[in-house]
């Protein structure tokens, strides 16, 4: 038999996660305005990537990415396939950008802890 979750574990589950987004769309317009503008310089593009890749990996829908950074949903699905196949294929240059960028929002999140 599955556990009963209760309306309070869900609301406390759907408060934490829609917090973390909002620091990850934060983080990544604070520290490099990524999602303000739509440069495509690679650097940008590498690290708008990396957040919403970040983002997926915790468990939110495209849907809700695309609404946070204000794109549409597609926009989150191709980042999200471009980071996988970069990943698979060890580019050294975004896996620098990628490592730094993981490392960058951890420190940025343990601020407010």
């Amino acid at each position: 038999i599955a556990e009963q979750i209760s309306p309070v574990d869900i609301s406390d589950a759907y408060i934490k996660r829609v917090f973390t987004l909002r620091d990850m769309v934060k983080f990544g317009n604070s520290r490099y305005q990524v999602f303000e503008d739509s440069s495509r310089h690679q650097k940008s593009v590498y690290i708008r990537y990396s957040l919403i890749y970040m983002a997926r990996q915790h468990g939110f829908s495209y849907l809700a990415l695309g609404k946070a950074i204000k794109k549409s949903h597609a926009t989150c699905i191709h980042a999200y396939k471009q980071v996988e196949d970069l990943l698979f294929i060890k580019d050294p240059a975004f896996r620098r950008v990628f490592n730094l960028v993981i490392e960058e929002f951890n420190k940025f999140k343990n601020k407010f802890k």
